[in-house]
């Protein structure tokens, strides 16, 4: 029926800044669940029967995650490190046993390169997946979530390592030059090859 339905969710203006508001289907009344007043969130997304967005508190460009009920309680902080910034590496959306999991990257240990964390979105327990001393840039999840590819970059060349498994180190793939696209896109159902996007081999990428 209606009433079993999922909420909407939607952005409208609150003192002035844009907020998440979530009415359920039929109602007329609608539940803020974010008070923004000094900068309009930007970014959230259902994750199970949460929300989970992205604010800067302050207007600080720190970027941090939070958590909320659709009915505006248990509001949690996943992210709450003070100068530090967080960004969405996977969502884990339709994997199962990981309905209450995300994978988040953090500054924390360095400002300069974020580090791979799984988040529970009701607890906010943060369980670190790698100390990426290593300082790569970019992580790319298989279909059950784990992290098997990661990219360095030096600002010209490209460099792509992998791994079969969580339980092994990453080895180099390959590197491209600034001449070469090579994009990765998704891996198969077995979780054994990599779908990408990539120029090299073509004859008029030198051109």
């Amino acid at each position: 029926s209606l009433h079993d339905a999922l909420p909407i969710s939607y952005f409208a203006d609150y003192k002035g800044k844009m907020n998440i508001f979530v009415q359920k289907i039929g109602d007329t009344n609608a539940v803020r669940v974010s008070s923004d007043t000094l900068r309009s969130i930007g970014q959230y997304l259902w994750k199970g029967k949460r929300i989970i967005y992205v604010q800067d508190v302050g207007g600080d460009e720190n970027f941090q995650f939070f958590s909320v009920n659709p009915d505006a309680s248990d509001l949690k902080a996943l992210t709450p490190f003070p100068g530090v910034r967080s960004g969405l590496i996977d969502d884990l959306h339709f994997i199962p046993g990981k309905e209450n999991e995300m994978l988040i990257e953090i500054n924390k240990r360095d400002k300069q390169y974020f580090d791979p964390y799984s988040v529970n979105i009701e607890t906010g327990k943060l369980k670190l997946l790698y100390e990426n001393k290593d300082n790569y840039e970019g992580w790319q999840t298989d279909n059950t979530g784990v992290i098997r590819l990661a990219l360095k970059t030096d600002g010209v060349n490209n460099t792509y390592v992998y791994r079969n498994s969580d339980k092994e180190r990453f080895t180099e793939l390959l590197t491209t030059s600034f001449k070469e696209q090579f994009s990765p896109e998704s891996f198969d159902s077995s979780n054994k090859h990599l779908y990408v996007i990539t120029n090299i081999g073509r004859e008029d990428r030198k051109s």
